[in-house]
């Protein structure tokens, strides 16, 4: 029987090709969790800074309790969570893709890619709407002369 690694060889993939495949999307997921981070937390200020409200002094909100964690599982949170780890492991994914056989030689042109995984998983929910956008506008344009169009050569004149 072939390990996986066997079969990745036949069919042509470098230990480069295989390491960017693995390493790509663990690095754009880790990518994805950084924004979210930076989402969840106020980093204007110092943790632990007191602040005072009202006569009253208040530690700020934890940058990571980890009692929230067990509410995420309760909320609709968990949903926002795995489709952010959904999209950094696509983008990463795809990412080795573009690059598979295109790499030779050191670590250096590895590096690259693996960094640049890492920005487009933290980049990929603008990237993934900015893209949406321009589509929907492309399609908002052409649309209707193309329905106008198939109306006239289907339909009989009378």
């Amino acid at each position: 029987m072939q390990s996986i690694y066997e079969a990745f060889v036949e069919l042509g993939l470098s230990k480069q090709d295989i390491a960017l495949m693995l390493l790509c999307p663990l690095f754009a997921t880790l990518g994805s969790f950084v924004h979210m981070f930076m989402i969840e937390n106020d980093f204007s200020r110092m943790p632990g800074e007191m602040e005072q409200r009202s006569g009253e002094f208040h530690l700020p909100r934890s940058v990571f309790n980890p009692l929230s964690w067990l509410k995420i599982f309760e909320s609709r949170r968990w949903y926002w969570i795995w489709g952010r780890i959904t999209v950094g492991a696509t983008t990463g994914f795809l990412i080795a893709l573009y690059f598979t056989g295109s790499i030779t030689g050191g670590a250096t042109s590895s590096a690259k890619v693996i960094a640049l995984s890492l920005l487009a998983g933290y980049l990929a929910p603008k990237l993934f709407a900015a893209q949406e956008r321009a589509v929907e506008q492309a399609l908002q344009k052409q649309l209707p002369g193309a329905l106008e169009e198939a109306i006239r050569r289907h339909i009989p004149r009378s």
